[in-house]
């Protein structure tokens, strides 16, 4: 049976694990398909999104396996990570509108205490704020592209198979965690659906973002869709606060593994402040040189950790026994 509520959840937690500041600011965009044909490059990101959420993530034989536990440290690495690099975001919308802060990260401390809130909430706590924060910034960011007047598409036909594959390693190897949590209780049906609705949004918006980007001399700057709207102080502010809830969105999502690796511990909440402040340690990086440098990496390690995963997935499926449930017992 079909169920909306639990479809919208899992949507709207998937595209808000992803729409993080590299995604929305247009920097993750830039890294990974900036000089290839943005049309292409999204249709190949969901159609590759779409089956690597389906056959990794929502088939419990692979959940269950030694190698999904063998793995998990490496996801942990790269979510500590990923949660950094929305900090780091933090601080670049936080100083870019209040300059005379700069160098006081106010906001990017704020945004962990409330994140460890969320997060403690478990599952649910992440589908609540996600269904109301991830519809509220699509619809946004659309409205000021389409405002914004800035569209630089043009049919190349140049693609870069292997970015496309490390922008989805990237997103899928940080998030595995997550998305098989979200699995847990949701039919085959709806999981589904979820997927391939997050998968076609997201793929617009790489086209969109990308499209806008293409035709300017922004796509350089550390935030190039924020830097494409400081032209107009309305669109800038407005688009700020897109930006922070979409961190904020991938800062939770990241967090949350994290937070329940660490949650049963004794000292928990010693454990937890030693998490927080590795977190925002690592953040001092600052947003450009983790999103630059640090990102394709993480990429490349997804590739590696899908390919490894899905050769495993195989093996499992062909060794699954067939139904040989006997038959029930005659009742006297």
């Amino acid at each position: 049976m079909f169920d909306f509520k639990e479809f919208s959840g899992i949507t709207f937690t998937i595209l808000g694990a992803v729409i993080g500041a590299g995604f929305i600011s247009g920097r993750e965009i830039v890294t990974f398909f900036y000089g290839y044909d943005p049309l292409i490059s999204s249709a190949l990101f969901a159609a590759g999104f779409t089956v690597v959420l389906f056959i990794l993530f929502f088939d419990r034989s692979y959940i269950n396996s030694k190698w999904f536990s063998f793995s998990k440290p490496l996801v942990y690495i790269g979510d500590l990570i990923l949660a950094a690099g929305m900090l780091s975001a933090l601080d670049n919308v936080y100083y870019e509108l209040f300059p005379a802060l700069y160098g006081y990260p106010a906001l990017s401390i704020v945004s962990l205490i409330v994140s460890n809130v969320i997060v403690s909430e478990g599952v649910n706590g992440l589908k609540s704020a996600n269904f109301f924060l991830t519809p509220l910034m699509i619809i946004t960011i659309i409205i000021l592209l389409a405002f914004s007047k800035k569209s630089g598409y043009e049919f190349t036909g140049n693609v870069s198979y292997l970015f496309v594959a490390e922008y989805i390693g990237l997103n899928v190897f940080t998030s595995s965690v997550l998305f098989s949590e979200l699995n847990k209780k949701t039919n085959a049906k709806t999981a589904t659906a979820a997927a391939v609705t997050a998968s076609i949004i997201l793929a617009a918006l790489i086209f969109f973002i990308l499209s806008a980007i293409a035709s300017t001399e922004h796509y350089s700057t550390d935030m190039p869709l924020l830097s494409l709207f400081s032209g107009n102080s309305i669109m800038k502010w407005i688009f700020s606060i897109v930006i922070l809830f979409g961190i904020f969105t991938t800062l939770i999502a990241s967090h949350y593994p994290l937070y329940s690796l660490v949650k049963t511990k004794k000292g928990n909440f010693f454990v937890q402040l030693l998490l927080s402040l590795t977190i925002f340690s690592i953040s001092r990086l600052g947003f450009y040189n983790i999103v630059s440098n640090v990102y394709p990496i993480m990429g490349a390690v997804g590739i590696i950790y899908i390919v490894i995963t899905s050769i495993l997935q195989a093996i499992f499926r062909s060794r699954r026994p067939k139904n040989t449930s006997l038959p029930q017992e005659c009742k006297v």
